[in-house]
């Protein structure tokens, strides 16, 4: 039997991140939550956290951290971080997840989840964007902005991230 190849293949992977940060009171009620927001993946991020990682060269990078910024602008494709970069602070909990897969075009997801503690802020400040890193000094793989919030020194700071990659042939 001949296999038949079409002159024009159609190929795509693409990669999607999503967001929420949510304020929470001390009994774990939600004072604010940003909803889920798309974000958008640095140069750096995409060369760094996976392009060289793939290839597994040296100085490649893995998520590790997660940072808080105070102002409220949108991220640029060329940044190194968070503009008002101002909280950092290792995932308590970081969890990864691989959805299950009915065929090649449904998606895989990396979900992380974080604690920002109450005390991590010494006075009331205002949050505005997140972005997630491999360490507290290395570049930004990826973040967004969402409507400012003002955070208490007696709230805590939840975040869940999603990163989505999706594949498909035709």
């Amino acid at each position: 039997m001949k296999t038949q190849i079409r002159k024009n293949p159609q190929s795509g992977v693409a990669m999607h991140g999503f967001y929420r940060v949510s304020i929470v009171n001390k009994r774990g009620k939600v004072k604010g939550d940003s909803g889920w927001h798309h974000n958008l993946i640095t140069s750096s991020g995409l060369t760094n956290f996976l392009t060289q990682t793939f290839l597994r060269a040296a100085g490649s990078s893995a998520v590790s951290m997660a940072h808080l910024g105070s102002a409220l602008s949108n991220l640029a494709s060329s940044a190194s971080s968070l503009v008002g970069e101002m909280a950092k602070s290792l995932m308590i909990t970081l969890a990864t997840a691989s959805t299950s897969r009915a065929n090649s075009t449904d998606g895989d997801t990396a979900r992380f989840l974080g604690t920002f503690a109450s005390n991590f802020a010494a006075a009331s400040t205002t949050i505005a964007c997140l972005g997630l890193y491999m360490t507290s000094t290395g570049s930004i793989f990826c973040g967004g902005s969402f409507a400012s919030s003002t955070l208490a020194t007696n709230q805590a700071v939840l975040i869940t991230y999603d990163v989505v990659f999706v594949a498909s042939t035709s």
